[in-house]
């Protein structure tokens, strides 16, 4: 029940209980009105004649005292649904301002929390709602842009030391090639975990940038996907897995760059996450409205409780922690953030009997 409803209901009771009481008061002072007013036998001042001794026109008081009555009551109820049908407009009259204050918190994410609301004209209890409101959405963005300006600095900073260390390691396991084996094992070990922290360094930095479509423009899906096919044939062979992309056109606008990243997270996923010798099989649709691309695997799936967590930065599925898996947490959180900046969805779903199905929608 809305605030509107419950303000109509409230009134309506209390209007109902003051009148209810008004009307008994009135028709008990008319009934002792009309006690008093019934003649009394002359020869016995002190007998009240009885109402059915009485002649038709000394009945008259009492037949107007029952018509009183029931116009009294009729009357109770119509001001009654007159007060509440008035109070319902009303109330909805003066909840304008609140009503257009909640569709714009509606429409509120991240991406536009610069954007105040539109305060009333009136400064009452909604003007500083909406006072505080706008005070909150600038700390917050004050607070979200801080910690991506962190973000970016501190994956800046890093790649650097990352990167001597690294040419360090190559340059330390060429001169030392006749070392012995648990040497060039823990270089080998060494190189992969700096390897490690150079992609998540990366993911942090595109992660952190505002990314703003700076080529917007016609993008043929299939002939992306086609590239980012065989791309990636390297990591499917060592899996013996196959892409299998669906040979048809479709076209929509976007930051090829920016959608690239996109798609090469999700099929890399697709490939890390499905068993030995599996295909993944990519979708393509396109109508009027939208184009649906779906991106299939057949791996273990992801649980319903955890479909949306996984686009959280950092957050990764129990099987996802695996040191074999790799990853770092930040693939779909990125892909996430790239198709907000292009009014695109992303949903997962099961696919039977095991597996994923990444199905991601561009409105037309």
């Amino acid at each position: 029940m809305n605030l509107r409803v419950r303000l109509t209901v409230m009134s309506s009771i209390i209007l109902s209980i003051a009148c209810v009481a008004l009307t008994l008061a009135v028709n008990f002072s008319a009934d002792k009105a009309i006690t008093m007013a019934i003649p009394l036998d002359p020869q016995n001042p002190d007998q009240v004649i009885p109402l059915t001794q009485l002649d038709a026109a000394v009945l008259t008081p009492s037949t107007h005292y029952e018509l009183f009555r029931t116009e009294s009551i009729v009357a109770m109820f119509l001001v009654v649904l007159v007060g509440s049908v008035s109070t319902y407009f009303v109330a909805g009259q003066t909840l304008k301002p609140l009503k257009k204050l909640t569709n714009e918190i509606k429409h509120k994410t991240v991406n536009n929390l610069d954007e105040k609301t539109t305060l009333p004209g009136i400064k009452d209890e909604i003007f500083d709602i909406s006072m505080a409101f706008n005070e909150m959405s600038y700390n917050l963005q004050k607070s979200f842009q801080l910690q991506e300006q962190f973000s970016a600095d501190a994956a800046h900073e890093l790649r650097t030391p990352l990167a001597v260390m690294m040419a360090k390691l190559e340059v330390f396991k060429l001169s030392h090639e006749t070392a012995g084996g648990e040497t060039l094992l823990m270089v080998d070990e060494m190189s992969m975990q700096l390897d490690r922290l150079t992609k998540l360094t990366n993911d942090l930095l595109w992660f952190s940038k505002e990314l703003p479509l700076k080529n917007h423009g016609k993008v043929d899906l299939f002939l992306l996907l086609s590239d980012l096919s065989y791309e990636l044939a390297d990591k499917a062979k060592e899996k013996n897995s196959t892409i299998v992309i669906e040979e048809k056109q479709c076209m929509i606008h976007g930051d090829d760059a920016l959608l690239e990243r996109v798609f090469y997270n999700l099929l890399e996923n697709a490939i890390k996450y499905s068993p030995e010798k599996s295909a993944i099989h990519v979708t393509l649709k396109q109508n009027s409205q939208e184009s649906v691309i779906q991106i299939i695997d057949n791996g273990e799936g992801i649980s319903h409780s955890e479909k949306q967590l996984v686009f959280q930065p950092f957050y990764r599925t129990d099987r996802s922690r695996s040191r074999a898996v790799g990853g770092n947490g930040l693939g779909l959180a990125i892909c996430h953030k790239i198709l907000d900046k292009h009014f695109a969805t992303i949903e997962i779903k099961d696919n039977k009997p095991t597996g994923s199905i990444f199905e991601i929608k561009f409105p037309s």
